[in-house]
């Protein structure tokens, strides 16, 4: 019996999966040129990456490397699930980060990329951190209790409260959060909404907040559904013809009026005729500032990626004499990782050989 729970023991201790050391900052430069690479190689994976960032740091588990495709809402993000994971297995990623940690970092590296010609773009401060772990570290589609996005339909009223439960944001950081949309699109077969948000939507700036209060661009209310008694489907869309048009959802819009909106209601008033929300103000400020709203956003988007409960983060290690400055699976593993099971394993084997 003795011999049974001593070989249990040393299982368990063996498998148990051991906190990687905060990298040091060439490993991090290294692995972030993998996410550029990605970038480079599609633009889309642009907008992708901060999307999948959002939709991994929502829930109670936080940002844990994993998401369930079975949930309708995370439809369209197994592309770059799948992108990513093939980097972070062909470069031995594992050995300096984990997935969760690989999937943040190339969501700042989108961000920056995006930002990187526009106005006052040193304003965007993103300081990346270390220490998450993965819910599995071998398959990110796992299946986990439903977790619950924003309704694309919410009120100014929802949306500032999904935010502060999920991410503990203020209804200012949720307006600046929020302009995330101002890259990428949105896909009918995905989430059944149909196009981008903006002009320009790998260009990380503030005309997601010029468009909404921009008048002239004659914003119409559109059942994508096209049956009034169905509109799960409805959308904010610019009155253009013979083009594809920019879009809002009603989620968007409230950030600035109050538009008085459910899944199963369609607004009944214009765009100008539609009030004033609590977050009109903000958003006025946004729209005339790139420099306000990049610095707003740094500060609501770190909120958002170190959701990570009960975990404590960690800076990068800065590079010195002992800095292991190459490839990711270039160097051998740290003694954290690899001695403590074989200093077990010793122990264990002077147990044994007094047990017998």
């Amino acid at each position: 019996m003795r011999v049974l729970l001593l070989a249990a023991f040393i299982a368990s201790a063996v498998a148990a999966p051991s906190a990687l050391a905060a990298p040091f900052q060439c490993q991090v430069d290294e692995v972030a040129k993998h996410c550029d690479d990605l970038i480079k190689e599609n633009l889309e994976n642009l907008p992708g990456f901060v999307r999948l960032a959002f939709h991994d740091c929502v829930g109670g588990n936080g940002c844990n490397g994993c998401l369930d495709l079975s949930n309708g809402d995370n439809a369209g993000m197994e592309v770059y699930m799948d992108r990513l994971e093939d980097k972070y297995d062909e470069n031995k990623i594992q050995d300096v980060m984990s997935r969760a940690d690989f999937w943040v970092l190339c969501s700042h590296v989108a961000i920056n990329s995006g930002a990187k010609f526009v106005t006052d773009a040193d304003s965007l401060q993103l300081n990346m951190k270390f220490g998450r772990q993965d819910c599995n570290a071998d398959d990110p589609d796992q299946t986990a209790p439903t977790d619950k996005y924003p309704s694309p339909h919410g009120t100014y009223a929802m949306t500032t409260d999904f935010f502060n439960k999920e991410f503990g944001l203020t209804v200012n950081e949720t307006v600046a959060l929020i302009g995330a949309h101002t890259l990428g699109r949105a896909r009918k077969e995905d989430s059944g909404f149909s196009n981008q948000w903006v002009d320009g939507e790998y260009t990380f700036d503030n005309a997601f907040y010029r468009d909404i209060l921009d008048a002239s661009l004659d914003w119409v209310q559109v059942d994508l559904d096209g049956n009034d008694n169905d509109t799960d489907h409805l959308q904010w869309s610019q009155n253009k013809t013979g083009e594809a048009v920019n879009m809002m959802l009603t989620a968007d819009m409230c950030l600035a009026f109050d538009i008085e909106s459910d899944a199963s209601k369609k607004e009944n008033r214009g765009y100008d005729e539609l009030g004033d929300s609590p977050g009109k103000t903000l958003v006025e400020i946004y729209a005339e500032s790139n420099k306000i709203w990049l610095a707003d956003f740094s500060v609501a988007y770190t909120k958002m990626v170190e959701k990570t409960p009960n975990i404590q983060l960690m800076a990068a290690q800065p590079d010195g004499e002992n800095a292991p400055c190459k490839a990711p699976g270039a160097t051998t593993p740290s003694s954290s990782s690899t001695l403590f099971p074989s200093f077990l394993l010793c122990i264990a084997a002077v147990m044994i050989t007094k047990l017998f």
